[in-house]
């Protein structure tokens, strides 16, 4: 499989057929290639749950929104369209390789290898970017995601979506490299140590006594607990994170998510005229990251029974 730019928003292919396409504002899946590989379908919905779920993919998809309102005048639209190339560009990386690792991880480890040789030099290289610090010591591909989708909060949780709302159609675009999702995402990984992860396995193991370096151990599991589990080590992961310098600004990764999307919604709503369908609830995460909810492995039972 790989992925290349169609237009606005991401492709997935396998054998240069498109197997799956993400316009932003919705997922296009191709069958055949699916029954060859099924973990596209893991890849769009992981891009669609960084647009959905994070403060900078919510305003992404909020200005994509914007961009092609018919209520909204011309030069508003081509503000926003303007914003969203802008973010593509500063984003993709980000955005494919979190989904690569991340959609490989959640589908069943029966799949993982054919996958992985599926994948395109370019994509085989941002998936091992995530791969060799956190495979070497996390042996279990529950928690092996649970880090995976970590990074996409830290990278998608930018000072942008604030200042966004300081902005009106006609001002200029200009990011700083703070808030540029590719960039956060290499100083992240340098920071990745070995020794950092397992540090950070010693951490998650003496919150449970479940094996969680065991995919059988996981499995055994039913559903609610995997689920308990995972908002457990989610929380945990956060608070081994707050106390690491990672070069980088992560005040709104750890500060209100709830009342930042608020502002972008009823900003770009003013902008655009009227009031536009709402993706996300900003207070259904209680003004903080969601912890437990429909973005860990074990809420795909067919991942973990297939």
């Amino acid at each position: 499989m790989s992925c290349r730019k169609l237009g606005s928003g991401y492709a997935a292919e396998i054998d240069a057929v498109v197997a799956g396409f993400h316009s932003v504002l919705s997922i296009s899946l191709d069958a055949l290639s699916l029954a060859e590989n099924p973990t596209v379908t893991f890849h769009e919905v992981l891009h669609e749950r960084i647009l959905m779920r994070t403060p900078d993919g919510l305003t992404h998809l909020r200005l994509k929104q914007l961009s092609v309102e018919c209520a909204a005048d011309e030069g508003t639209r081509n503000w926003a369209a303007q914003w969203c190339e802008a973010i593509e560009q500063e984003s993709a990386i980000a955005h494919e390789s979190i989904a690569t690792y991340c959609g490989i991880k959640q589908a069943a480890c029966k799949e993982h290898p054919a996958a992985i040789a599926a994948l395109s030099a370019d994509y085989l290289s941002w998936f091992q970017s995530l791969a060799e610090p956190i495979d070497k010591v996390f042996y279990a591909s529950y928690v092996q995601y649970l880090i995976g989708w970590f990074l996409a909060e830290l990278c998608f949780s930018t000072s942008m979506p604030a200042r966004i709302c300081l902005n009106r159609p006609g001002s200029a675009i200009v990011f700083a490299d703070d808030e540029k999702p590719n960039w956060r995402l290499e100083r992240i990984l340098d920071r990745f140590s070995e020794e950092e992860m397992k540090d950070l396995l010693r951490c998650l193991q003496a919150v449970t006594t479940v094996d969680i370096q065991s995919e059988d151990a996981w499995e055994a599991l039913p559903i609610q607990d995997q689920k308990s589990l995972d908002g457990q080590l989610s929380k945990t992961i956060r608070e081994w994170a707050e106390e690491r310098d990672f070069g980088l600004d992560t005040t709104v990764a750890y500060g209100d998510w709830g009342a930042l999307t608020s502002k972008v919604v009823t900003h770009l709503d003013s902008l655009e005229g009227g009031e536009m369908p709402s993706p996300l609830d900003p207070s259904r995460s209680g003004g903080q990251p969601p912890i437990t909810d429909d973005l860990h492995k074990s809420s795909n039972e067919t991942a973990r029974t297939s």
